[in-house]
């Protein structure tokens, strides 16, 4: 039971950071558009996001940490399955 929690807390705080990580990259996109189009915070697509960030800002790391937390999600679900398939 205890892997379970810590495994959720980990998935949880990786998740929490990427969508943070996403908020942040939409925000900077936000600041060098035009009002009329800017993109909304409730119904952004994080492909196009990442796009328009990495043409923006080429050198910045936000697309990296997010790619981190993603590729870390994936892992927790596994290691999820791997303990409740396999436990005991």
């Amino acid at each position: 039971m205890l892997r379970f929690f810590v495994i959720g807390a980990i998935g949880g705080i990786l998740g929490f950071t990427a969508n943070m990580l996403a908020l942040e990259m939409l925000d900077q996109v936000n600041q060098k558009l035009p009002a009329e189009k800017q993109i909304s915070w409730m119904w952004y697509g994080t492909p196009g996001i990442k796009r328009q960030h990495k043409e923006m800002y080429p050198d910045s790391k936000l697309r990296f940490l997010l790619n981190v937390c993603a590729a870390g999600l994936v892992v927790m679900f596994l290691a999820t399955m791997w303990f409740w398939v396999f436990g005991n």
